[in-house]
Order: C-alpha cells, then sequence, then structure tokens
C-alpha cells in the first residue's frame, strides 16, 4: 500500500521537515525515472545497468528524512500510472507503509498559489550556505536560490553520463555548505541518493521543475496554457483520483498497488 499526499499537505510536511532537521531530503521521480527502474530508456537518458541499479537503490530509501516524490498522476506512453505503480511494487523490495509526498505540490502551488514557493524559498534555501548543482549557469540560478559558495555545472541533458567527471567536485565540498541544491533532471535522483549515502549532516533538494519554469523550457509549456490551469484547479477541488494529469488534491490517498 502507498500513501500519496495531497499538496498543502505534502507542502507543509516538506517545509516542517527542512525546519526541523538539519540533515533532510526531498527528491521527485517522474515516469522518466521509473521506467529506468523499470530497466527502459527515457527522456534525454539512456539505460545503462548501472543508472537502473542507483535509480532504484534512491528509491528505496524509506526513511522519515527523506522524502520521496512520485510523479502518478499522467500516462507515460502507452503506460497508465497504475500500470507503472504494478510494475515498480513487483521492482522494490516492498510498498508497504511507503509514504510519498504529492507529486504536483511545487507545480501546482507555484502557479495556483505562489507565496507558498516564495515562503520556502526565503526560510529554507536562501540563508543557506549552499551548494547548487545544474545546468542552469551560475547567475540564473542565483536568480532564484541565492548566492551560492559552490556551483557545480552538468550537462543539461543525460548528466549521469558523466557523473564520474563532476562527482568527485560535489564530494570536495559537501561538509562545507549547509545545503545542496540540484537540478540535474533525472540524474538528481542519484544525487540525492549518494549523498545521502555519506551520511552528511546536510540538507539536499531537488528543484528541477522550478529551474525548468526559470529556464523556460518547453517540457513545461502547459503552465502557460489556461485549459490545463482550469484542468488543474478542477481537480485541486476534488477528490478524484482517476489516472487524470495530476493528483493535487488536498488529502492524502490510498494507492493500492
Amino acid at each position: 500500500m502507498i500513501q500519496l499526499k495531497g499538496t498543502q499537505s505534502s507542502l507543509e510536511h516538506t517545509q516542517q521537515l527542512f525546519k526541523d532537521n538539519k540533515r533532510a531530503f526531498y527528491s521527485r521521480f517522474n515516469h522518466a525515472d521509473l521506467e529506468m527502474i523499470l530497466g527502459r530508456n527515457a527522456s534525454d537518458h539512456n539505460i545503462t545497468p548501472r543508472l537502473s541499479k542507483e535509480m532504484t537503490e534512491a528509491f528505496q530509501i524509506n526513511h522519515p528524512q527523506y522524502h520521496r516524490v512520485l510523479a502518478v498522476g499522467h500516462t507515460s506512453g502507452n503506460i497508465s500510472s497504475r500500470k507503472m505503480l504494478e510494475l515498480l511494487a513487483r521492482k522494490i523490495e516492498s510498498t508497504e507503509g511507503v509514504v510519498l509526498e504529492n507529486p504536483v505540490s511545487q507545480h501546482f502551488m507555484g502557479v495556483f498559489q505562489p507565496d507558498s514557493i516564495h515562503e520556502v524559498l526565503e526560510e529554507l534555501i536562501l540563508p543557506k550556505r549552499k551548494m547548487f548543482i545544474g545546468y542552469i549557469s551560475k547567475d540564473r540560478a542565483e536568480e532564484l536560490i541565492g548566492a551560492t559558495a559552490y556551483y557545480i555545472e552538468t550537462p543539461a541533458a543525460d548528466a549521469y553520463a558523466t557523473i564520474d567527471a563532476w562527482w568527485p567536485e560535489v564530494m570536495k565540498h559537501i561538509h562545507d555548505v549547509e545545503m545542496v541544491v540540484l537540478a540535474t533532471d533525472n540524474a538528481t535522483r542519484v544525487a540525492n541518493k549518494r549523498l545521502w549515502e555519506t551520511g552528511a549532516q546536510i540538507q539536499s533538494i531537488d528543484i528541477d521543475f522550478l529551474i525548468e519554469i526559470l529556464d523556460e523550457r518547453e517540457s513545461r509549456m502547459w503552465i502557460h496554457d489556461q485549459e490545463t490551469e482550469h484542468r488543474m484547479a478542477d481537480v485541486y477541488n476534488t477528490d478524484d483520483v482517476s489516472d487524470s494529469l495530476v493528483y493535487p488534491e488536498k488529502e492524502s490517498k490510498l494507492l493500492n498497488v
């Protein structure tokens, strides 16, 4: 049984996690990540046994200070969200007691309640001594997250393929920061997993979606589509948990897989 939280409760839960703990992690898994866990090529990443293994290990981390977010509210090719979850449940050890944060908290709150996202940035990210790992320029990243002590550039696509080149730089400075901010697309989940395994007393947050908005990537053009906005608003105010665009309901739902 997997429990998926609603948008508001998920955002509040994540905020509290980062306020109360020196060691806190937030990692958002999308359909492409699930495809890779299942050993399939996805998005801009060519799957390898090593990548599939690390992505699986990343998703298997089940700890209250490691928030996993799972995008299960849309289809991937011809595979529905629930079918994807069924396949995933066979791959990982167990889904019993798994609680997942809502995958569209950043999306929905950013579009409809931007003050909530501003609060997260101002209280939890801007004041921290931090490292940014991602493809966007340092200047552009700092427009969103404030000054960075360390900036580590990664490719815009298939960053995992070059992880052996940029990861040593991460480890070199990891004990000199309070927070790591990640935007390396699908390599973000692996990076978060590796950071967790170090045992370092740091916070690490996946902000791929917010960086994509800042960078105006075409993959997020739905944000500007009024019909989609209305559809999101309608779903937000109902208890519909069918395979739709998103699961932004306010309350938690149990997903039987």
